[in-house]
């Protein structure tokens, strides 16, 4: 009976707390919804699956020239003792001597076609001027050949009118010396062009300029009278060796 009466109390006492509001309810703390985010994937860059391959062009093809044989002209020395010598000048070391009716095969010549380049028939090559040769053909259809070890005076003669002025002799000799040993000489093309080619230990003061001329001459009235139009002009002192190309230019006067 105690028991039941002790439950009873409880069970008013805790319905006179409920009455008077001497418990009050704790709301549950409000629940936070997660903030909504947008996840943004980069872009996938796929690798590579193999080393790359470079594009290389390929190179551009050297021109190929195609060889044109070269006839060489036959020619008959006209002189006896006619010298065939190392360089294309008479100032040049002799190699050998030839009589007339020899023949040589011209292989070539230099840039002012009064020297050819020959072999002969005892198998010689080296240098004879045009002067002393009697050929069929022309030389200017053969190669010029670049001559090395020598020192080159080279210019141009013009007439009156300034065109070019052909077969014009110009001479070269140590100035104040008159040994003809010592002297050299070339006539002009058809450019009027002359090139006088020295031995390379060529020193000292030298005497150029034009000294004479040819009836085939485009500066002559006609090859019958053989008369200059005009006159020479006077020549050049030089001091050798060159320090650089100089080109000595003429004119008729």
């Amino acid at each position: 009976m105690k028991t039941i009466g002790f439950m009873l109390t409880a069970v008013l006492f805790l319905g006179l707390l409920t009455s008077c509001n001497l418990f009050t309810a704790v709301n549950p703390a409000p629940t936070l919804q997660p903030t909504s985010t947008i996840m943004v994937n980069p872009p996938e860059i796929p690798l590579p699956t193999a080393a790359p391959t470079l594009l290389i062009p390929p190179p551009t093809p050297a021109p190929t020239f195609t060889p044109r044989p070269v006839m060489l002209i036959r020619a008959e020395v006209a002189f006896d003792n006619y010298l065939l010598r190392t360089g294309p000048g008479r100032l040049f070391k002799r190699v050998a001597m030839y009589d007339s009716s020899a023949f040589v095969n011209i292989l070539g010549r230099e840039a002012g076609d009064n020297w050819v380049l020959v072999q002969t028939q005892d198998n010689r090559a080296g240098w004879m001027n045009v002067v002393g040769l009697t050929f069929i053909g022309d030389i200017v259809t053969l190669p010029v050949f670049v001559v090395t070890d020598t020192q080159i005076l080279h210019g141009h003669v013009y007439k009156t009118d300034k065109t070019p002025a052909s077969d014009i002799v110009v001479s070269i000799q140590p100035a104040g010396n008159d040994n003809p040993n010592l002297q050299d000489n070339a006539s002009t093309n058809k450019n009027g062009a002359w090139y006088i080619y020295l031995p390379i230990n060529s020193s000292g003061a030298w005497f150029v300029g034009p000294n004479g001329y040819s009836c085939n001459s485009n500066a002559v009235d006609n090859q019958t009278s053989c008369a200059l139009i005009g006159n020479l002009p006077d020549g050049q002192t030089v001091t050798l060796p060159l320090t650089q190309n100089v080109s000595l230019e003429f004119s008729l006067k």
